[in-house]
């Protein structure tokens, strides 16, 4: 059952880098989490490392688009 838990998780969190989980696993037990004491599912984690890494997903599209020479800066 622990393996079919922890298979759950990766394939939630499997995109994500290492640093965004671990912000978000550290919102989630800290003091401004209301629900810290409930236990997070995968995709609360998932939602909250999404927040984490918007900026840098928007910068690789912005860079992409300048890199094709489609830029609007």
């Amino acid at each position: 059952m622990m393996q079919a838990i922890a298979e759950d998780w990766y394939a939630e969190l499997r995109d994500f880098p290492a640093w965004a989980i671990q912000d978000a696993c550290r919102w989630w037990m800290g003091a401004e989490n209301g629900d810290r004491r409930k236990r997070p599912m995968p995709g609360d984690i998932a939602e909250l490392a999404r927040k984490k890494t918007s900026c840098v997903r928007v910068a690789a599209r912005r860079l992409q688009e300048f890199q094709a020479g489609s830029s609007n800066a």
